[in-house]
């Protein structure tokens, strides 16, 4: 059952569909017919609008100094990389320095070395080579340690030694 409502602007047509119903519109009509799909497109095209104009004209700006801001900071970094190249020192210095650093620990890995020497890398493992071996097995695997001549007895270990020395003694008379 349908009920056609009217209002002083419109005519509907109200209840449940059963059946596909095709329409037409009386030609008498039609003028009227197309002035209201025409305003219903223009409501539509005025809403469209105003989403995109809602942006407010500062967010715009803050993107462009951001971006400009960003601009600034890559080419700080910039100077900052060129100020702190490493150049190569006497070879003297950086096996001290090496040598220092293996007080401390037995094994390091190449950046390590390279941040304790401040040396750039290809010059550190040429020296690397001659005084440490490379360590490419588990359980120290991709680490540098000192060579067993270039490594120092510690004081404990000789005054253990020399306990060990005075007990044979003891033991022979």
């Amino acid at each position: 059952m349908m009920v056609f409502s009217q209002t002083k602007d419109e005519v509907k047509i109200e209840g449940k569909i059963a059946q596909k119903a095709d329409i037409q519109v009386d030609s008498s009509y039609i003028k009227q017919y197309m002035l209201m799909k025409r305003k219903k497109l223009e409501v539509i095209e005025a809403e469209k609008k105003a989403k995109y104009d809602r942006a407010p004209i500062s967010n715009v700006s803050n993107k462009l100094s951001h971006a400009n801001m960003r601009h600034k900071e890559i080419s700080r970094l910039k100077k900052e990389r060129q100020d702190d190249k490493r150049l190569r020192s006497d070879k003297q210095i950086v096996l001290d320095r090496i040598f220092e650093a293996f007080k401390k620990n037995q094994y390091y890995g190449t950046t390590d070395l390279v941040s304790i020497t401040k040396q750039p890398q290809n010059h550190l493992k040429d020296i690397l080579k001659g005084v440490c071996l490379y360590r490419t097995h588990a359980p120290h695997k991709n680490t540098w340690e000192l060579k067993p001549e270039y490594k120092e007895v510690k004081p404990e270990a000789i005054s253990l030694l020399d306990d060990d020395d005075d007990d044979d003694d003891d033991t022979i008379l």
